[in-house]
């Protein structure tokens, strides 16, 4: 009998002790949910947007001349890395996708999402660019590619797979 009543005692106590950590669990779910990041601001006047340059801004664009640092094989379109001047890092990319991205950031950052620095650039020159695995049809002589959408990377922060 007393060995019963320990178990049920024992059985009673985590039984407790679970549910009073499973609050606790709750709680802080509750706390972090109310913390979640800003993605979108009331953007005001959407008509005194600049649509042409985007959050950027003309000021945003990058400061040419840009040098290559790498490719970026993955994804189906060719991309690569480069710094400007300033020492920002932008992405490349060229193809398909390059008009179609750009308009869709300046679209969304015109009613209130945050979006990235996103360019379309008729041409851009690029110092050292080596011949491209992938990409090659874009590059004229000297190093000018045509039609590159550069995105700045934002400092800190990597893309999630």
């Amino acid at each position: 009998m007393r060995k019963t009543a320990k178990n049920t005692s024992t059985v009673l106590y985590l039984l407790v002790l679970s549910a009073v950590s499973g609050l606790a669990q709750n709680k802080q779910a509750k706390t972090t949910q109310s913390e979640s990041p800003i993605i979108w601001t009331d953007p005001g006047d959407i008509s005194s947007r600049n649509l042409f340059y985007g959050a950027g801004g003309e000021k945003g664009q990058p400061h040419p001349p840009v040098t290559f640092e790498k490719e970026d094989t993955k994804g189906t379109n060719p991309k690569f890395d480069v710094r400007d001047q300033e020492g920002e890092k932008w992405k490349v990319k060229l193809g398909v996708e390059a008009r179609p991205e750009t308009a869709a950031t300046r679209l969304l950052w015109a009613v209130g999402y945050f979006t990235e620095y996103d360019y379309l650039l008729p041409e851009l020159r690029v110092k050292s660019l080596p011949h491209l695995q992938r990409g090659q049809n874009f590059v004229n002589a000297g190093g000018m590619v045509k039609e590159a959408r550069v995105k700045r990377h934002p400092q800190h922060a990597e893309k999630q797979d």
